[in-house]
């Protein structure tokens, strides 16, 4: 044996005569001596026939075990008891269950310390409309307030065809519109329109891509450019849209009225 396994074994020892107190709650010394009394001068095979004798009597008493069991499983008074107490707890779970979820009453109580909130017993079956008890039944149809259907009333100006506005109502209209895009500087230093994301460039004041929320940009879509044309931005359009496309586009803005954003951009950054 090494040098080195000699050193190891007073910590073995250590540990050894440890997990046998731990377990048996006698010291290892002790433990051995009770060992040695019992085993002395007794032959081996005495001893094995002994151990061999006790592990045979702990499975016949396993077996005995298990075969009770069975036949209690299989005792036909068990099957109905069991069959009957299962039953019973399964009815007793749904009723609570069906008691929690049922409708309650709604009439308000008219009388003591919950006065004004509903009765809430449970709503009786006779109930056409499923809000009353069998108490508040002749209340049915008494509570329920009257709906009264509020008739939008439409402005002038609300109801007049857009054609028909003048040069100068449409122009305040449109500068209106104008002032109220919020534009931002967003964490990432880039100048972005609040709630669609879209990217301003600061000194053409027009839409170049749309922030991603890695900081990266990406190209206008089809979409971002139909929305462009709705808030009324400007826009440089994407190389990966087709000529065709753009010169559609083009032709549409010229019909527009240009929409640029107000001067005053608010420098406060995003959060």
């Amino acid at each position: 044996m090494s040098s080195q396994n000699l050193n190891l074994l007073p910590s073995i020892e250590r540990l050894v005569k440890d997990y046998v107190k731990g377990v048996y709650g006698v010291e290892l010394d002790t433990l051995v001596s009770c060992f040695k009394e019992q085993v002395h001068g007794r032959p081996i095979q005495e001893i094995k026939e002994e151990f061999e004798q006790l592990d045979a009597k702990k499975e016949a008493r396993f077996k005995e075990l298990d075969k009770k069991r069975e036949e209690r499983e299989k005792d036909p008074e068990n099957i109905l008891t069991n069959g009957f107490l299962t039953s019973l707890i399964a009815k007793s779970q749904q009723k609570k269950v069906s008691s929690k979820d049922k409708a309650k009453c709604i009439h308000p109580i008219a009388k003591g310390e919950k006065k004004g909130q509903p009765c809430g017993t449970s709503v009786s079956e006779e109930s056409k409309s499923g809000k009353y008890c069998k108490k508040h039944l002749a209340q049915e149809g008494k509570d329920e307030p009257v709906e009264k259907k509020t008739v939008s009333k439409k402005t002038a100006t609300e109801q007049q065809p857009l054609n028909k506005f003048t040069k100068d109502e449409l122009k305040e209209k449109i500068e209106k519109r104008t002032t109220e895009i919020e534009v931002r500087r967003n964490k990432f230093g880039n100048w972005e329109h609040q709630g669609s994301g879209i990217l301003i460039d600061r000194d053409t004041r027009k839409a170049y891509g749309k922030q991603q929320s890695n900081g990266s940009v990406v190209p206008l879509t089809s979409e971002d450019i139909e929305l462009c044309k709705t808030i009324g931005f400007k826009y440089i359009l994407p190389d990966n849209i087709s000529s065709n496309d753009n010169e559609d586009m083009e032709e549409e803005d010229d019909e527009d009225e240009d929409l640029d954003i107000d001067d005053d951009i608010d420098d406060e950054d995003m959060e």
